[in-house]
């Protein structure tokens, strides 16, 4: 992967741990998750107007969050090591 597309990439998953942590916020204001939004995410980044690498970073971030969610880890989004964890889970 080139350096472009690397930062292209972890843009993308910076962009994952963002929506990760306004969604924690939403869930714990109100109690409900709302599965829209991250249908609606995921149609705006897989669209035209993001690069692939881009969308890839957003799906591993939130495919790698879940994984670790359905493991029973406590994980907190906003201090989660995102490139630990992809690493790891490649």
């Amino acid at each position: 992967m080139t350096l472009t597309k690397r930062r292209v990439y972890l843009d993308g998953a910076l962009e994952a741990r963002a929506f990760l942590c306004r969604t924690q916020a939403y869930v714990r204001e109100f109690g409900q998750h709302r599965p829209r939004l991250l249908r609606q995410q995921l149609m705006l980044y897989t669209g035209t107007a993001y690069p692939p690498a881009f969308a890839r970073g957003f799906v591993d971030m939130i495919g790698a969050y879940l994984s670790l969610a359905l493991e029973r880890s406590d994980i907190d989004p906003a201090t989660w090591e995102l490139m630990a964890e992809v690493e790891r889970l490649r």
